[in-house]
């Protein structure tokens, strides 16, 4: 399908979209082109449209679920993050990713749009340095995070728990406790 509609600019495509499912044009941005030619793929594969699909899709669990959540305060979060990412960066993600530039892979391949790996680009062809990147991979996985809480929260009743660090048994049985009580009452 990207073969096929290679020569449509993103607006181009998202005004085809918008022919034969005018819903989806409106829930997908013309520069999101990858969700546009999935779009696109379903209906010519299928003959209906995404939105008619998405729309006839209940939404709900099969089961009754209660969805738990384990969070931690945003600036120990991005902490973390932050701490993980450096921690990557000592076992050596920047070679990892150097073997796979050095081997002609383009920053367009799926693969090299990863947190972690679509920002050396810039720094291999001397655009950035060493150190913007690493900043720029920490903010990226920060807001990774945020985008999902989004997600969680609006795809599911999400019961979120704020994770005792010092005494993580004291999360589980708290989790425990509530799941009893919210069973016992169905």
């Amino acid at each position: 399908i990207k073969a096929k509609y290679a020569h449509y600019t993103n607006e181009e495509l998202h005004q085809y979209l918008a022919s034969f499912d005018p819903q989806s044009a409106l829930d997908l941005h013309p520069n999101n082109r990858q969700r546009v030619l999935r779009a696109i793929e379903i209906y010519e594969e299928s003959g209906k449209r995404k939105s008619d699909i998405l729309e006839a899709q209940e939404h709900k669990p099969v089961y009754d679920i209660y969805f738990v959540g384990l969070t931690l305060p945003r600036p120990i979060l991005y902490e973390r993050i932050n701490k993980r990412v450096d921690l990557m960066i000592e076992q050596g993600l920047e070679e990892e990713v150097k073997k796979i530039y050095d081997s002609g892979l383009s920053r367009n391949a799926q693969s090299m749009k990863a947190i972690g790996y679509k920002e050396w680009f810039d720094y291999f062809e001397g655009l950035k340095t060493k150190e913007q990147v690493i900043e720029e991979i920490k903010k990226h996985s920060r807001n990774y995070a945020k985008r999902q809480y989004t997600w969680f929260n609006n795809q599911f009743d999400v019961h979120w728990y704020n994770v005792n660090l010092e005494d993580f048994d004291s999360t589980i049985h708290q989790v425990l406790k509530d799941i009893e009580e919210w069973y016992e009452k169905r």
